[in-house]
């Protein structure tokens, strides 16, 4: 999963990204959410910010997977927020 992170989402390749990101979204539809999560983590520290920008893009496209597949509701009663969330102010801080 760390390959796909740090070489695929880098890849000057749409087509590349594209699977990249069609794995990840697999990974999270198996129940290996846990190891998508904690890879993207690391993706979001990267030096490079087309990685940081495609780890945030990635986050995304699985909320909204997620929030498709089993309702707005239950995701939104959650206890606990994301982790992306507790990374965004560090965003900002990013020149």
């Amino acid at each position: 999963m760390s390959a796909i992170v740090t070489k695929c989402l880098n890849a000057s390749r749409a087509k590349t990204k594209e699977k990249a990101m069609e794995i990840i979204m697999m990974y999270i539809e198996i129940d290996k959410h846990e190891v998508v999560q904690e890879e993207l983590m690391k993706g979001l520290e990267n030096k490079q910010p087309k990685v940081v920008y495609a780890c945030v893009q990635a986050f995304r496209n699985a909320l909204e997977y997620v929030i498709h597949r089993f309702s707005f509701f239950l995701v939104a009663g959650c206890r606990y927020p994301p982790t992306i969330f507790v990374q965004v102010p560090n965003f900002s801080l990013r020149t």
